[in-house]
């Protein structure tokens, strides 16, 4: 790594930190314990060339420039380390300290780190070079209590207005926010050899306003960041007699990169959590001889859900595991068991932002057999829900395990899996080209209004339908939408979704405590806009969706079944019982601490008793103030006189009328005209009010808890509501984009089994403003099941093979389909060969990727599935490429009718004299044209499908389009002509010998050496 003199930068050579004690503040926020040098500009940007802003990094970069920056202070000069026995000991504690880094980044607490180290000893120190350690600040020895309870996390410590960070956590931030450190002790036991020269730990810090952004980015590199807050007020500790003492501090929330959607409490925050789906996996790998078999439980804190899963993967494969990790994201992994190198490295290939976390301490866990008796899952999955209890109770969310409803199978038996190959392929999530949404099907049928409804088209759309009754509810809740949009209660409830929050995000984050009074206000609010609706076009509900005649009962089952289940949850809820009980001045009010103690409307909250005792209390103090005023009015002689303010309660006297003041009277401050005093009594009344304010917050704060516990009773019914609207929201966006004109319902085969699609299109090339030319596709059971696709390179052969499967795919979502008209088998699986890819981050070469692929789908592909092969073979030479192809082919074709539908492109013509009833030809057509100046000839697709095979590839028409120069063009076509030439010359003599051959033949009769001449 190259010297790096940027971290010395934070040092001022000129900075000497003297030991003096804190300094007090009046005002409750700023608390005694306030550390020094509080004017230097802490957030000053530095060079830092280790990080880049957006860009993950390993903590190993953070290791490097801690031993950068010792290395560094030796060299530079700015301060000597005159305590430092010799290189050695620097050398020692930077090795202690990168081994404690390595160990925070794989999760693991080091239990030792804060024991003194032998070499530390300071028996082992020159007498002349001892000094005597001072002791650590309040403060200080109070962060360091704190540390060494949570050493696998970076902690950030509120102290007044800020948030500090101290010790090796703020040589980590620093270095990722590249803000300044102020220095001091580096280590929490004195085994830094520097530290001998300070009596405080180094420290950076951030505003408080800005904790939401510096902690995503701290996040962003894989850091645990706990946050501690003060929990108790200055007014108490006034009144308890501890005053003199720092304030009480706890860690308060703890965030990771899986738990930060669902914890963070930051009000006005706008960030889009609908994509994010960052997975806790709860993992156990058992191994045999061949195989590694997987035990997992996903959970994905924002959507309320837990994925269980049990499959094995071939020690030579990684399919199954690559397909779970593509569908569920995971962000960390925890387990109890070791984990396989075989895991550990497949995680670093393809996602290595993973986390690995060792929870080998498992809770008794007495609630899983209830939980999973329904489920009828092994003891593997108890043990795995032991392991995510140990890990989710740092974070405060293991309510979530104990919720029988939110556990599914990975897997299920109405719908089919598509392989990470198959996404990719189709861009069924993401286009090719830059790996946006824009150009991809999700980005063509996401009409959804609400985040929880785009997380289940997204499901939708990864899982398509396999049951042909629920495919048909679904195309039956389009075609009444069809007719019924314009319906008021219809169009209605869907513009009320668009203003709806993310209910499944709220509810998540309420049930497990995590939330801000805004947020469950709007919550419910919105649930009870909903609920009226219901109400207000009773009627209508009445007579169309309940009554067995009513249009919606009779046209669609599923609408009919959401409605129903909406309207009953709601009704059970009583949302609008829950709202009256806020005080919504309150709630929208900027003022943070009416929000707090003001939040409930006390006529219609059932447990105000408390609450109103303590606002007697604090009125019984502002009476006997009042009364106080009284005395000092009669004392001053003015009758209308008031205290400046009813915060600090000052009394203003101008200072020619200070004679004959009483001279028990404290002055506060003063300015030429002014002082302002405090009477004994008022000073004593203003703590007592200040006293019973921070228990009233106390109590408001635990009955805000009670409140989100009452709301959190009603989960099944307020999530049931959540997936019902989710459900109406995702047919609303199938329907939007049925809308099209040329869009029609898809038919499903009952008995025989075939594909024949009229004017079929690419419904996401012609969503892109492209003239698309319509192809028909027709390919039956028993004749052309197999299509060998021929015809010139760019003319259109992938763009086709894409449509049928793109085609099935929406058919099988429950989606009417880009087509004249469309009848399809219902397909179980659908695999994809296309394009030309290595992977040199697992050692697969492009020939090598090809063949594995080909392999899954040889062993996972049936008579149901649907699979596009685009070039088979191409990746090694041309005679191995149609040995392979050929012979891929044949095999398909010899499994007759267990023989899958297949579309197969390929640039090899002698592929086409295949000879089979389930095989046919088709090319892509063209025209030829002849221009001047050119020995080649130019082609005009026509993108036009034709029965027969292609006679060329044309890839010369191709090289124009590149505008490669015209004269390597021509040269390329002479050698291609002459190279033509000599296979024509070697076929047509190997013809005649063979010819010879048959005809001298006396073993054979005429019919024979006919039929010997044709086979040749």
């Amino acid at each position: 790594m190259p010297y790096q003199p940027s971290i010395s930068k934070f040092f001022k050579s000129s900075s000497k930190i003297s030991s003096r004690s804190d300094a007090k503040s009046p005002n409750d926020s700023i608390s005694s314990d306030q550390n020094l040098n509080e004017s230097v500009p802490e957030e000053s940007a530095v060079t830092t060339p280790e990080y880049r802003p957006g860009i993950p990094h390993r903590l190993d970069a953070t290791k490097s420039a801690l031993n950068e920056y010792i290395f560094a202070k030796n060299r530079s000069g700015i301060e000597p380390l005159a305590t430092v026995r010799d290189y050695r000991d620097s050398e020692a504690f930077s090795s202690r300290v990168s081994a404690a880094l390595s160990k925070r980044a794989s999760g693991v607490i080091d239990r030792d780190c804060h024991r003194e180290s032998s070499i530390d000893n300071e028996d082992s120190l020159p007498a002349a070079k001892r000094v005597k350690l001072g002791k650590l600040t309040p403060l200080d020895q109070q962060v360091k209590d704190l540390k060494l309870q949570h050493m696998d996390k970076v902690l950030a410590v509120r102290v007044g207005y800020k948030y500090k960070f101290f010790a090796m956590d703020a040589v980590v931030v620093s270095q990722i926010l590249q803000i300044m450190l102020i220095k001091g002790k580096l280590s929490l036991d004195d085994s830094n050899p520097d530290d001998y020269n300070h009596k405080q730990l180094a420290y950076c810090s951030i505003p408080e306003n800005r904790l939401q952004v510096h902690l995503q980015r701290l996040l962003h590199h894989n850091l645990r960041v706990g946050v501690v807050e003060q929990s108790e007020t200055q007014a108490i500790k006034k009144i308890s007699g501890t005053s003199s003492g720092v304030f009480r501090r706890q860690v308060d929330k703890v965030f990771t990169r899986a738990t930060f959607a669902i914890n963070e409490t930051f009000s006005g925050t706008d960030i889009n959590h609908r994509e994010e789906l960052n997975t806790i996996w709860a993992m156990r790998v058992d191994e045999d001889q061949n195989f590694y078999h997987f035990w997992i439980l996903s959970v994905q804190l924002t959507g309320g859900e837990i994925i269980y899963d049990q499959f094995s993967d071939r020690k030579n494969s990684k399919i199954e595991l690559d397909k779970r990790v593509s569908y569920l994201k995971p962000i960390e992994v925890v387990s109890n068991l070791e984990i396989p190198n075989y895991v550990t490295s497949f995680f670093a290939q393809i996602q290595p932002e993973v986390q690995f976390h060792d929870c080998s301490t498992l809770i008794p866990d007495d609630s899983s057999s209830a939980v999973f008796k329904e489920l009828n899952l092994g003891e593997e999955f108890k043990e795995l829900r032991s392991t995510l209890r140990r890990y989710l109770e740092n974070y405060n969310t293991e309510k979530i395990l104990d919720m029988p409803h939110v556990y599914k199978p990975f897997s299920c038996k109405i719908s089919m899996l598509l392989s990470p190959n198959t996404l990719e392929s189709l861009e069924i999530f993401e286009n090719q080209t830059d790996r946006s949404r824009r150009g991809s099907l999700l980005w063509l049928l996401d009409h959804t209004r609400t985040p929880y409804g785009y997380r289940l088209l997204r499901e939708w759309i990864s899982k398509p339908l396999i049951d042909r009754k629920a495919i048909n509810e679904r195309l039956d809740a389009i075609e009444c939408l069809k007719q019924e949009i314009t319906n008021i209660f219809m169009e209605g409830l869907g513009n009320t979704l668009k203003d709806t929050p993310d209910f499944l995000r709220n509810l998540n984050r309420i049930t497990y405590g995590q939330t801000s009074r805004k947020e469950v206000y709007y919550f419910l609010k919105h649930l009870d806009i909903i609920a009226k609706h219901f109400t207000n076009h009773h009627y209508y509900f009445q007579e169309q969706v309940l009554e067995s005649g009513g249009r919606v009962r009779h046209k669609s089952s599923l609408l009919t079944s959401v409605f129903c289940r909406l309207d009953d949850a709601l009704r059970k809820v009583n949302v609008t019982n829950l709202l009256s009980m806020i005080n919504v001045g309150a709630v929208l009010d900027k003022n943070k601490e009416k929000r707090c103690v003001e939040f409930f409307n006390l006529s219609n909250y059932d447990k105000s008793d408390v609450i109103t005792s303590k606002l007697r209390d604090i009125e019984n103090v502002r009476e006997e103030l009042q009364r106080e005023l009284d005395n000092i009015r009669r004392l001053l002689k003015r009758p209308r006189f008031l205290f400046k303010d009813e915060i600090e309660y000052l009394i203003e006297v101008r200072n020619s009328q200070l004679a004959g003041l009483p001279n028990d009277w404290v002055k506060v401050n003063d300015t030429k005209t002014l002082s302002r005093f405090r009477t004994p009594e008022t000073t004593k009344l203003v703590d007592q009010l200040e006293y019973h304010k921070g228990l009233l917050t106390i109590i408001c704060e635990e009955h805000f808890k009670n409140f989100l516990n009452c709301i959190g009773q009603h989960y099944e019914l307020l999530k049931e509501v959540i997936d019902n609207l989710a459900m109406f929201d995702c047919i609303l966006s199938l329907a939007a984009m049925s809308f099209n004109r040329n869009y029609v319902r898809p038919k499903f085969n009952e008995q025989s089994r075939c594909v024949r699609i009229r004017n079929g299109r690419n419904p996401i090339i012609e969503s892109l403003d492209v003239n698309y030319v319509a192809n028909d596709v027709h390919m039956k059971e028993d004749e052309n099941k197999l299509t060998i696709i021929t015809g010139p390179n760019m003319g259109g052969k992938s763009s086709f093979i894409r449509q049928v499967a793109l085609i099935s795919i929406l058919a099988q979502i429950g989606s009417y389909v880009p087509a004249d008209s469309a009848e399809l088998p219902i397909f179980e699986s659908i695999f994809t060969r296309i394009g030309a890819h290595d992977n040199l981050i697992r050692g697969n070469s492009t020939f090598k990727v090809e063949m594995l692929e080909m392999l899954d789908i040889i062993k996972n592909s049936g008579e149901n599935s649907l699979l596009l092969l685009d070039e088979v073979g191409r990746g090694t030479g041309t005679t191995d490429g149609i040995s392979i192809s050929y012979a891929i082919i044949n095999y398909f074709l010899g499994l007759e009718k267990q023989c899958p539908f297949i579309l197969f492109i390929t640039h090899y013509p002698i592929l086409g004299a295949i000879k089979s009833p389930l095989l046919d030809n088709y090319h892509m057509a063209y025209i030829e044209e002849k221009r001047s100046g050119e020995k080649w000839p130019t082609v005009v697709f026509l993108y036009k499908l034709r029965r027969g095979p292609a006679h060329d590839s044309y890839g010369l028409n191709v090289a124009r389009l590149a505008r490669i120069p015209t004269d390597i063009i021509n040269k390329a076509y002479e050698v291609s002509e002459k190279s033509k030439a000599q296979i024509e010359s070697d076929e047509n003599l190997n013809f005649t010998n063979h010819l010879s051959k048959v005809i001298a033949s006396k073993n054979l009769s005429g019919k024979q050496k006919v039929a010997k001449l044709l086979d040749f």
